[in-house]
Order: structure tokens, then sequence, then C-alpha cells
């Protein structure tokens, strides 16, 4: 599993196209992407189907608790 940043960059998906879906500036993007638990329950579903991964797949905690922490 990875986190939200990780699959992002895994993907090659801009965080302004993400941030865009969701309908919020980048800037509020880039906190959520910082601090994923912070991120709505919907936005974070969203985020998975941009993705083209399982909500499930996703680590929604900060970078620190995963071994890839950048």
């Amino acid at each position: 599993m990875l986190r939200v940043d990780e699959w992002r960059r895994a993907k090659n998906i801009p965080q302004k196209v993400i941030a865009k879906a969701l309908n919020i500036s980048l800037q509020t993007y880039l906190k959520l992407e910082k601090e994923p638990g912070k991120m709505k329950i919907e936005q974070a579903f969203k985020v998975a189907e941009i993705l083209g991964v399982n909500f499930e797949d996703i680590i929604f905690m900060p970078s620190q608790t995963t071994k890839y922490g950048l």
C-alpha cells in the first residue's frame, strides 16, 4: 500500500489535476497531501478514482508512518 502522494507520483498525475477534480485550490490540495488524514471521505474516494486504484489500497496517513516517507 502506498500513500496518496506516492500513488500520484507513480501514476505521473500532477497535483493541480487532482486539485481541479476535487474543486479545491492547489494550495488546499497540497495541505491535504501532506496531511491526508484531514481529507474528507468523499475527497478520498474521488482521489482513489482519479488515481485508478482501490480506496483500500491508499494509506491516508502522514508520510512518517510508511517506509517510503519522502
